[in-house]
């Protein structure tokens, strides 16, 4: 296993280990809604390869966060 794929382990791992109620997967995105205060239940992990324009996702990404009234917060 190399290294970027190690790092892609762990962070499905984590994110296993605190799952949020609602979850999305946007074009390699995983976009995680709790409604609650912690951050890696309510942000977006962009963790895979994608397809689609960066800015398009961005808008989605806001305006799904903006739906649920929270802030749209990116996990980097």
């Amino acid at each position: 296993m190399n290294s970027s794929e190690l790092v892609v382990a762990l962070e499905e791992a984590a994110l296993n280990g605190l799952p949020a109620l609602q979850t999305e997967f946007y074009d390699g995105w995983i976009v995680r809604m709790s409604g609650g205060y912690s951050r890696r239940a309510n942000c977006v992990v962009p963790l895979y390869g994608s397809t689609i324009p960066l800015q398009d996702k961005l808008v989605h990404c806001e305006a799904a966060y903006a739906r649920a009234t929270l802030p749209c917060i990116f996990k980097i």
